[in-house]
């Protein structure tokens, strides 16, 4: 249940994220592409250390 949830809240980021980065103007999303690689990293690590705490 705990990795349903998990995947169910990571899901529904991605789809807010995704449709707030649909709405942004040019110059806005090339500001964001340069901080989402940091901001990217920082989730795999989220995603590792909840992944270890369930197995």
């Amino acid at each position: 249940m705990k990795k349903f949830m998990a995947g169910m809240l990571a899901g529904t980021a991605l789809l807010i994220a995704g449709a707030e980065y649909m709405d942004m103007n040019k110059s806005t999303k090339r500001k964001i592409m340069k901080k989402g690689k940091a901001i990217a990293n920082k989730a795999e690590n989220i995603l590792e250390d909840m992944s270890e705490d369930v197995f």
